[in-house]
C-alpha cells in the first residue's frame, strides 16, 4: 500500500493564504502571469486530476469541496500518495476562492516543468528509441491561440495516436486550465514543444 501524506486539511475562509494559487482563475493574464513566475499550473475537474496523478507531472495540492472529498475519495487517496497537500473546504468557500462555482469542486495545482526542447522531442518520437506503442505521427500547430480549441486539438491528438504537438510562439498556453479541461487531461499524457525561431524551425524540422 502507498504511504499517504497529511491528511485533508479543513479551509474556512477564501483569504487563506495557503490558497493562493487557486485565486481568480478567470482572470488570464494575472493567471498566465502567477502561473509562469510561480512555475505551477492548475488542473481543473476529475477526469483531468485523475490524469494529473497518472502522470508523471507533479501534483502539489489538491482543493476539494467538502462533498467531493468523499465522492472523490480515490483522488483524494491519489493525491496523498504523491505526497500533494489536500485542502477541503465548504461550496461557498471553493467558489469564493476560485471565482466561480466549480463543477463537481476539484481542482489541483502541479508544477510546471521545463519546457521541452522541440529537436529533441521530434528525434525521441521519429527514432529508433521510440515507445513501441507511439507511431511517427507529429501535429505542428500555428496561431493556436484559442485555449479551448487548443484544448480540443489535444483531445484528438490523443484520440488519433499523435506522438507529440510541436505549437508555434503565438500559439496559446497548453498548460492553461481551460485548455487542461477541454483536453479532459490529455494535454498531460501527449508530450509538447514550442518551436522557435519561426517558421525558420520548420526546415530543421523537415530535415
Amino acid at each position: 500500500m502507498a504511504c499517504l501524506g497529511t491528511p485533508p486539511i479543513p479551509i474556512e475562509d477564501p483569504a487563506d493564504e495557503r490558497l493562493a494559487d487557486y485565486r481568480d482563475l478567470t482572470d488570464a493574464a494575472l493567471r498566465s502571469r502567477r502561473e509562469h513566475g510561480g512555475g505551477v499550473f492548475v488542473v481543473e475537474g476529475r477526469v483531468a486530476v485523475r490524469q494529473l496523478l497518472a502522470s508523471a507531472y507533479e501534483p502539489l495540492s489538491l482543493l476539494v469541496d467538502d462533498h467531493q472529498v468523499v465522492l472523490a475519495a480515490d483522488l483524494v487517496e491519489a493525491a496523498r500518495a504523491r505526497s500533494a497537500t489536500v485542502y477541503v473546504a465548504s461550496r461557498g468557500v471553493v467558489a469564493a476562492t476560485v471565482g466561480y462555482p466549480l463543477h463537481r469542486g476539484v481542482v489541483a495545482i502541479a508544477r510546471r516543468p521545463v519546457p521541452a526542447d522541440g529537436r529533441r522531442l521530434v528525434e525521441q518520437v521519429l527514432g529508433p528509441d521510440r515507445p513501441r506503442k507511439r507511431p511517427r505521427l507529429l501535429a505542428v500547430l500555428e496561431g493556436v491561440n484559442d485555449h479551448e480549441n487548443l484544448g480540443a486539438i489535444f483531445r484528438n491528438a490523443a484520440g488519433f495516436g499523435v506522438s507529440a504537438v510541436l505549437i508555434d510562439p503565438t500559439c496559446a498556453d497548453p498548460l492553461y486550465r481551460r485548455s487542461v479541461r477541454v483536453s479532459v487531461g490529455h494535454v498531460l499524457s501527449v508530450p509538447f514543444a514550442r518551436l522557435a525561431p519561426w517558421p525558420d524551425v520548420l526546415a530543421q524540422m523537415r530535415d
